[in-house]
């Protein structure tokens, strides 16, 4: 409609080319172990209530993404200088009835990487999608400022 893609291939090709936060395409499994607790649990509770979920790869899905989080991660904690600063946007998803504490969960990877979050507020609620069925009806999207704390 707006002349971004000529041929169906077009947006699969677009969508190999981000963060793996979406289950249309069929992606790699990652192996990587990543350090956070939280990510372990909600990915625990994730498979085992994997009848519920709209899409039976959610809990994969979640995992490559916090996977290419740990990524993009590792290639700042090579760049930033100490004592420097980001800020990221990360926004809370619900499924089954179980929440992805997606700010946690980017807490304690970016800790392993030599950051320290300096602030971390809700900057928006957003109300859950029909698919997520949350517990709650608002999921928090956070900005989360880090600090580089090793060289």
């Amino acid at each position: 409609m707006l002349g971004y893609f000529e041929t169906p291939i077009d947006n699969t090709n677009l969508r190999l080319q981000t963060m793996r936060s979406h289950v249309q395409i069929k992606w790699e499994t990652p192996s990587l172990r990543i350090n956070s607790k939280t990510l372990d649990s909600t990915l625990d509770n994730l498979i085992k209530k994997r009848n519920l979920l709209w899409d039976k790869r959610l809990p994969e899905m979640i995992w490559a993404y916090f996977s290419d989080l740990n990524s993009i991660l590792v290639d700042i904690s090579r760049a930033l200088r100490k004592n420097g600063h980001i800020a990221i946007v990360v926004g809370n998803s619900a499924y089954a009835g179980i929440t992805v504490d997606s700010s946690k969960i980017l807490k304690e990877i970016a800790h392993t990487h030599g950051f320290q979050s300096a602030e971390c507020r809700s900057v928006r609620v957003m109300r859950t999608s029909s698919q997520q069925t949350a517990s709650t009806k608002a999921l928090d999207e956070w900005l989360i400022l880090f600090s580089r704390t090793t060289a």
